[in-house]
């Protein structure tokens, strides 16, 4: 099954992300979800029979990112660790990702 079949049959209300590679496959992850989010590919609701669902569904969908769940490598020179994990934190909550320290039940 798609993903985007996945999120819309189970009524996916928050994709919690986390992973290696904070500045290039989760930010990469993130942002891809964050566009299908907004062109209304991880809902069911229709734009031109409920447009208010649709709204609803499209904004409702948190799309967060677990910042103590992620990492990225150092290679000196090359691509420090510190810098990298922190634009691609960055990068994500610019385009709309929530970060997120912990979970609360």
């Amino acid at each position: 099954m798609p993903s985007c079949e996945w999120v819309k049959d189970n009524h996916i209300e928050t994709l919690l992300v986390c992973g290696d590679c904070t500045d290039v496959c989760v930010s990469d992850f993130v942002v891809s979800a964050l566009s299908a989010r907004n062109h209304g590919l991880l809902t069911a609701a229709d734009p031109t029979t409920d447009r208010a669902a649709h709204v609803a569904a499209v904004t409702g969908l948190r799309i967060a990112v677990l910042v103590n769940a992620c990492e990225t490598f150092d290679a000196p020179g090359f691509h420090e660790r510190a810098a990298a994990h922190h634009v691609g934190l960055w990068l994500m909550a610019s385009r709309g990702a929530v970060l997120v320290d912990g979970l609360t039940p």
